[in-house]
């Protein structure tokens, strides 16, 4: 019997307290880790996994839908934990994640940074440095897209570019399941399209969650806004709507 949770994870803001949901997938012969919070953030995930009945020391994966420093940022941390848990995420994104290419997250912060007038440059080279300091480790495996994985009673990964260029979303087909890292969000108990502040490519976001429509979802669990419950066709097609 599969164990699928979102696992509440708080984080600062400013002066506001906000909540990401990394998804932790357990069962006799698997423990899967989705995403893995900011940095600093392993004792709050084991915490929270704790709750769950779920021990971190059985984790066999890891797997990253993105490079983005809050899904990234306590990787290599894990990785040190918990050394035979497997590294897994998109091929695209594995040289972002191993530091052997420049991320463009990265890329587009620095060139704000150059472009504002030196007065207002502290936030935004403060941010860059933020970016830089995220410890990069190696991928052990890469997905094939649209690759089925046998565990779970059927994990299908999805490749869903747009927010960045190699994200990806996964698919529980026996619970009906869709974990969409940042392809969308859930906003007032909705969920939402990914937001176009932080998503590099909205129309090619927009044709990601698209391809949600072909699956029977009665679940969502979103990085940032947490889980709906429900006829998951109308509420991509609301945020489609809406956006």
């Amino acid at each position: 019997m599969t164990k699928l949770v979102a696992l509440p994870i708080p984080f600062s803001a400013g002066e506001n307290q906000r909540i990401v949901y990394p998804v932790i997938a357990s069962d006799a012969k698997h423990t899967v880790l989705i995403d893995t919070g900011f940095p600093g953030q392993l004792p709050l995930l084991q915490e929270a996994a704790a709750k769950e009945g779920i021990a971190l020391e059985n984790l066999t994966h890891i797997v990253i839908t993105h490079h983005d420093m809050d899904h990234i940022g306590s990787l290599a941390a894990l990785k040190r934990t918990f050394p035979r848990a497997q590294v897994v995420s998109s091929a695209i994104e594995a040289d972002y994640i191993n530091g052997s290419k420049k991320s463009p997250r990265l890329e587009l912060a620095e060139q704000r940074a150059a472009s504002l007038p030196p007065a207002e440059q502290q936030g935004a080279l403060a941010y860059v440095q933020m970016l830089k300091s995220v410890e990069r480790i190696e991928v052990d495996k890469t997905f094939k897209e649209d690759e089925l994985l046998p565990c779970f009673g059927g994990v299908l990964i999805i490749s869903t570019p747009g927010h960045l260029p190699g994200h990806i979303s996964l698919y529980f087909e026996k619970d009906k399941t869709l974990i969409t890292g940042d392809a969308m969000t859930m906003e007032n108990g909705k969920v939402a399209m990914a937001n176009p502040q932080y998503t590099l490519n909205m129309p090619q976001a927009r044709e990601s969650v698209q391809q949600f429509l072909k699956y029977d979802i009665e679940k969502i669990i979103c990085y940032h806004g947490g889980v709906f419950e429900g006829d998951g066709h109308k509420a991509i097609e609301e945020a489609l709507a809406n956006s």
